[in-house]
């Protein structure tokens, strides 16, 4: 058996040797012993540190913390353990996490405490650290102008920044641990079609563990109200590089969709106005000249014939001297919705040329076919009957028409074919006028 002298002994050696501070602090809260390990934590040598109190190097704010612990237990006669900090001779404060007990003797009656002090000051800083990061991220994700959303592997929202409640329309306690498919999103591409599973951006991140950027579809909010967003999606993984968890970025769009669909429809209706003759409603000059330059095109490629038609209304000056130009207008537009019923049936175009002369450019059209609708127009405004009591010939309205038709090659031209038709026109008038006349070479 150790004998009792060899005991205090080897309790002496591991006191002063221990690699942790341990100091002896009497009841008056006086330090009678400091091992080595302790002086060197606050930088003092043992003759230092002997009578002074346990609170002279102890952290101001954390004095009560300390009494406290004393009177505990002294109380209760139990360990207690807390974290305190600890003031060094240069002034630099360390943090030690203290366990205190007490030293009794053969009576059992309490002599002293002793204070066993392990330095935890980097552990403490990296913790400071951490908190600082962790309220940094906080802020910058509850700044940045952009939804954020982490979801698990099951695809169950796990966090929600501030903003994306606002994108998506609902509180935080809505949005956290539904799934990201979840029916109430009502999830849809622009057109309103379906938006499969699988091509949502967690499916597309857990199937191929890369990034995916602006996945564009619509949501219903909580509210009811429609809501376009762009996703930018991309997979976070754990400290052995495996993936646990997807993170998402979203941007609410619906304005700037809005906008890009009214600048569209405006880009549409400012186009099709420049276009469309405003009296008629039907092609105007500019347009026809467009048209017909691709037309042209397009049968010198193929190869196959183009006929033209040019009709203007008979004595239509006399009509507009006799019946105001109000009628006139009227009786243009009458005249313009009867023809271009039979045109668009026949997939061909019809245009204002200029006053009461009017266009049709017929694509891969012989001349026989291009004559036949010619007769057809001129049966149909006659049928209109729209009185026209100035005229020498009739008594209703009544057109002159011109046909021709060549084969574009490189010795035709598209003011070849229209001198034509003009010409073939001119021989209508010639012979009288209500009249369909086939170009004929003079």
């Amino acid at each position: 058996m150790i004998s009792y002298f060899k005991s205090e002994q080897l309790f002496e050696r591991a006191f002063h040797y221990s690699a942790i501070g341990i100091a002896l602090v009497d009841l008056d809260n006086k330090c009678l012993v400091i091992n080595e390990a302790f002086c060197e934590m606050l930088g003092y040598n043992q003759h230092e540190l002997v009578g002074k109190t346990y609170s002279d190097v102890t952290h101001p704010a954390d004095l009560a913390l300390v009494q406290k612990a004393r009177e505990l237990v002294l109380e209760e006669g139990t360990f207690y353990q807390l974290e305190k900090r600890y003031v060094k001779n240069d002034g630099a404060i360390i943090w030690g996490l203290v366990s205190l007990s007490l030293v009794r003797d053969e009576m059992n009656n309490p002599v002293s405490f002793i204070f066993q002090v392990q330095d935890i000051t980097l552990r403490k800083e990296t913790e400071r650290q951490l908190t600082l990061n962790k309220e940094r991220w906080k802020k910058i994700l509850e700044t940045v102008p952009n939804g954020i959303v982490m979801l698990d592997l099951m695809g169950k929202i796990i966090f929600a920044n501030e903003r994306a409640e606002r994108i998506l329309r609902f509180n935080k306690e809505d949005i956290l641990m539904k799934e990201y498919n979840s029916p109430q999103w009502k999830n849809k591409r622009i057109d309103g079609s379906s938006f499969p599973d699988e091509e949502l951006p967690f499916s597309i991140v857990v199937k191929t563990k890369k990034p995916v950027n602006n996945v564009v579809h619509t949501m219903k909010g909580q509210n009811g109200t429609h809501v376009i967003i762009s996703v930018n999606a991309t997979p976070i993984s754990d400290e052995h590089g495996e993936l646990n968890s997807v993170l998402y970025s979203i941007s609410d769009i619906t304005s700037q969709k809005m906008a890009e669909q009214q600048l569209l429809e405006a880009n549409l209706l400012f186009r099709k106005q420049s276009q469309i003759d405003g009296l008629t409603g039907v092609a105007n000059r500019r347009y026809f000249n467009d048209y017909f330059e691709d037309t042209w095109d397009q049968g010198t490629v193929d190869q196959t014939p183009i006929s033209l038609i040019l009709f203007d209304l008979d004595h239509f000056k006399l009509f507009n001297d006799t019946y105001g130009h109000q009628s006139g207008d009227d009786c243009l537009r009458e005249v313009t919705v009867a023809v271009d019923k039979i045109v668009k049936k026949e997939g061909h175009l019809l245009a204002r040329y200029g006053g009461e002369e009017f266009a049709i450019i017929l694509s891969n059209t012989h001349s026989q076919q291009a004559q036949q609708m010619a007769n057809d127009i001129k049966k149909t405004v006659e049928e209109l009957q729209i009185e026209h009591a100035a005229s020498e010939m009739c008594q209703f309205v009544t057109i002159s028409v011109g046909v021709a038709t060549v084969s574009p090659h490189a010795e035709q031209s598209i003011d070849s074919l229209i001198c034509k038709a003009d010409q073939a026109l001119y021989q209508a008038k010639s012979k009288g006028r209500n009249v369909v006349q086939l170009f004929i070479e003079e």
